[in-house]
Order: C-alpha cells, then structure tokens, then sequence
C-alpha cells in the first residue's frame, strides 16, 4: 500500500475491513497499546497484574464505556501494563442493522484513530472507532488531569479483531484471561521502557 496525503503530511492508509460496517451490531476485540509500548499501568506480580493510579483510569475509563454508549456491552478485559485487551459488543441502537458483506470468519487489522477526518469514507456515530476513540481520550484527559505534565500517549492506532462465532469470542476470552500469566513472553513486554 502507498502512504496518502492528507493535510500535507503522508500517513498510513486505514486498515479498517472494506465492506465492513463498524457501526453495525457485532463482537470486536480491541488490543489499545500506549505509545512506544511504554509501561504506565502497573506491574505484574505473580501472574497478576497491580494496578497502579494510572491503570485505576484506564479501567475505570473502560468500564464507563456503555454509560456513554448504551448499545454497547462488555466482555472480558485485561489492562495490561502498556495496553488494554477487550471485548466489546456492539449492540443494534435503535436504528436499523446494517448488513456487512464481510466473507472472512476472523478479521484482524490496525485501525487508526487519531483524527477522524483522516480515515476514509464517514465516521459513524458509535462506530467502533468512535467508540475506542472515545475511551482513549477519556482516559488521556484523566491521566493529564491527574498529574500535571505527564507525557502519557496512546498509539495512534489500535488493532482490531472481527469475532465470528462462539470458538473465537471462548478462545479470545480465555487468551484475555491468561493475558498477565504470559507476561514474560508477551511481545508488549518492554521491560525497559518504563514512564
């Protein structure tokens, strides 16, 4: 794929799934990492994580996500201590379920979210990118308001996965689950790159 344009600067095109319609009703697994996968959450300890003030946020951020979305629901979640893992289900909101024309089972992709004029094609109201998008500016404000000069920042782009059946949504769930137990063999494990 060749960078685009936009507003004089090249960037990345949007990996969103084509024919997709991330505001229509569905299961996504999200994987949301900070910037330079940098540890600001919290440790793990004994195969679990420790939630410091900071992952105090992003989890209290996280779980605020239906009261700011009514049709949208959670499932398992993990902060981790450079990025969330989690589950959402998206929910029909009143009007009518658009149908995607989707023919994979699973979908994985890196999704953008840092300006919504830079993704292609319009941005729904409560699509999934709106949706994360949301989250990770609650979270940034709280953290900034919090502590005065802190540099913390989220990637600009998050991943996202499309689940299709109960064996994927079990299987994700349970990888969620035992997410802090495989710490040490985690590729986000940059246990240098302390905030």
């Amino acid at each position: 794929m060749s960078d685009i344009l936009f507003q004089n600067k090249y960037r990345i095109p949007s990996a969103r799934l084509p024919g997709w319609d991330y505001s229509s009703a569905g299961y996504y697994f999200v994987t949301i990492c900070t910037k330079d996968r940098k540890i600001c959450f919290g440790d793990i300890k004994k195969g679990r994580m420790v939630l410091n003030d900071l992952g105090k946020i992003a989890r209290d951020c996280w779980l605020a996500i239906p009261r700011h979305f009514p049709f949208v629901e959670l499932g398992e979640f993990i902060i981790m201590p450079n990025h969330v893992h989690g589950i959402i289900f998206r929910g029909v909101d009143g009007g009518a379920e658009t149908q995607n024309t989707c023919p994979v089972e699973t979908r994985h992709a890196n999704v953008e979210t840092r300006h919504a004029a830079s993704l292609p094609g319009p941005l729904k109201s409560g699509s999934l990118p709106v949706i994360v998008g949301s989250y990770k500016l609650a979270t940034t404000k709280q953290i900034h308001r919090l502590c005065v000069g802190n540099n913390f920042v989220w990637q600009p782009r998050y991943y996202d996965c499309i689940i299709m059946g109960e064996e994927s949504l079990h299987g994700i769930s349970e990888y969620i689950i035992n997410n802090p137990k495989n710490w040490e063999i985690d590729r986000n494990n940059k246990k240098d790159l302390h905030m």
